[in-house]
This record gives structure tokens, C-alpha cells and sequence, in this order.
């Protein structure tokens, strides 16, 4: 009887000890995991670079090559961490073409790691692998905007005319044409020099026996002459006590050179001859220059008369 007591309270003993070791190692585990939580953390952003790519092989579609990193550890260490602090790679040794789910490995390149890396994103990156190629294509340069009013583009030389390019078969199969990266004109007045890079439609196919292209664009003035008949001759700045006598006489001609919209706009207009008056005090017959208001970048060939007799009188 005595032996079945002892049994019992040996068993509930164990049973209690038991209990307390587990509920030790759960609030330790708690302590740690909880501890884990409330170290501090930073997000950095590694760039992805792709090692042994098979030979005669290309990438052939965007992948992501930027890794998001999530530290953890002492707030004061790793406040200090940066890029350059790690190298992220992913090994395509092994690959084939097609599509390939390659792992992204992480390295800390300063020493050891005294701190945590909770988070590698993506592990894992779709790597899409095509057989390497090559092309021959027409260069083009790539202008926009327009030379100043009254100037005309009149063509473009390019060196070279043609390149080739280097690739995934894929991706070249698509391109028909190399482009330049644009060329601005935007107020140009006259003949320019560019030598430009290529802008490629992706960082996947490259040029391969030139790597920038010579850019000669011709501008030229774009002017023309123009006659314009039977314009009124104004008089501006007479004193307001005097008047012109033969105001029905003062009738003029003018051939103007200048850009075409400029012209163009003269065609509305019919008071752009004028006489300066500023200088009659009194009645009498004078004989004044005929002159021109005309627009920017217009000059007045000829104006006839180049003089004309006025005769003013008291109003």
C-alpha cells in the first residue's frame, strides 16, 4: 500500500516537473521570438548581377534585378548598412535555354555579419535564356522639335549607316531599325553636330561595332521675297492742330524678304509704310522718308517711293 502511494506521488511529481520544463522552454522560445520582433530592421535594395551565363546564350526578357534586403540587429550597425555593403548574385551555371528559376545568393562583402538578414526578395528570379545572335540593321537618327521660324531642315548624314547588333534571336528578330537617342533642333538657326549613343529598346541587345553614331543635320534659312502693292502710307506723330492735304496721295510699294508666316502676316495688314511727322511745327509742303514697320527677321529690299512730297495745313 505504502509502495502504491509512493508511486503516485513519484508520477505526479514528474508530471509537475515535466510541466515546468515545457512551460520554461515556451517562455523562452516567447522571449526570444518577441526579442526577434522588436530588433530594429532596414530595407535595402540590392542590384542583381547575373554570373556564368551559358556560352552562345543571351537573356532574352526583363527580369528582376533589383533584391530587396531586410536586416536586422543592432539600430546603430546596421542604420550604417548600404548597397555596397552586399553583392547579390544569381548563378545561371547549369541553365538551359527557356525559362529558369534560379536562386539569388546574398553576400555580405565587409567582413563578418554581425547582424541578421530576415529577408531576401525575391529568392528566387524566372532567368528566360535564348540562343545569342547577331544582326545587321540601318542606323536612324532620332530628331525632334523644329529649327527657328524662317529655317527648314533639309536632310541628315549618319555614321554609320548601318550596325550590328548582338543578342538574344528572340529580341532581334523584332528590330528593323537602330535608333539614336533624340537630337534636339528646337530654335536652331543654322547646321549642327551631334555624336550621339544608340537607344536601344531594351539592355539586352547591345551594338557591337560601334557604340555611337555621327550625326551631321543640315538647316538652312527658309526665306522669300514678296511684294506687296498699293499699301497706305500713314503719318504718325503730326501735332494734333495739323492735317494732311493729300492723304489719298500717299500710296507706296515694298518688297520684303523674310521667312513666309512672317509674310504671311503682312498680307492682312495695310498700314505698315508710315512717315515720321515729328518734326512739322507748321503748314507747308515736305518731303519725308518713306519708312517700314515690319515684323522680326524681315528687311525691306526696297520701298518706293523711297520719298514723298506731303503737304499739311491747319485743321
Amino acid at each position: 500500500m505504502m509502495i502504491n502511494i509512493a508511486k503516485i506521488i513519484i508520477e505526479k511529481l514528474k508530471y509537475r516537473f515535466l510541466v515546468k520544463i515545457i512551460s520554461l522552454l515556451l517562455a523562452v522560445g516567447l522571449w526570444f521570438y518577441v526579442n526577434e520582433q522588436r530588433k530594429p530592421e532596414k530595407y535595402i535594395t540590392v542590384p542583381l548581377k547575373l554570373q556564368n551565363i551559358p556560352h552562345e546564350t543571351a537573356i532574352a526578357s526583363p527580369f528582376k534585378n533589383l533584391i530587396l534586403l531586410k536586416v536586422k540587429g543592432n539600430e546603430t550597425l546596421i542604420q550604417t548598412l548600404s548597397a555596397r555593403d552586399f553583392k547579390a548574385t544569381a548563378d545561371l551555371n547549369g541553365t538551359s535555354l527557356g525559362k529558369n528559376d534560379v536562386h539569388v545568393k546574398v553576400q555580405y562583402i565587409k567582413g563578418k555579419m554581425k547582424f541578421k538578414i530576415a529577408k531576401v526578395d525575391p529568392h528566387v528570379v524566372e532567368i528566360h535564356l535564348d540562343e545569342m545572335a547577331r544582326r545587321e540593321v540601318p542606323v536612324s537618327a532620332t530628331i525632334i522639335n523644329s529649327p527657328a521660324e524662317g529655317y527648314l531642315k533639309t536632310g541628315e548624314k549618319i555614321f554609320p549607316e548601318y550596325i550590328t547588333l548582338k543578342g538574344a534571336k528572340s529580341l532581334l528578330e523584332t528590330i528593323d531599325v537602330a535608333r539614336t537617342k533624340s537630337i534636339d533642333i528646337d530654335g536652331v538657326t543654322g547646321s549642327i553636330y551631334k555624336e550621339v549613343e544608340f537607344d536601344m529598346p531594351n539592355d539586352f541587345v547591345i551594338p557591337v561595332d560601334y557604340k555611337t553614331a555621327k550625326v551631321n543635320i543640315k538647316i538652312v534659312k527658309n526665306y522669300k521675297a514678296q511684294v506687296f502693292k498699293e499699301i497706305k502710307i500713314d503719318v504718325i506723330k503730326l501735332q494734333d492742330n495739323l492735317k494732311v492735304k493729300n492723304i489719298d496721295d500717299l500710296v507706296g510699294e515694298i518688297k520684303v524678304y523674310g521667312p513666309p508666316a512672317r509674310l504671311k502676316m503682312l498680307e492682312n495688314e495695310n498700314k505698315f509704310l508710315y512717315i515720321d511727322a515729328l518734326d512739322i511745327k507748321n503748314e507747308g509742303r515736305f518731303d519725308k522718308p518713306v519708312q517700314a514697320k515690319l515684323p522680326l527677321r524681315c528687311t525691306a529690299v526696297y520701298i518706293n517711293p523711297s520719298k514723298i512730297d506731303i503737304e499739311i495745313e491747319e485743321k
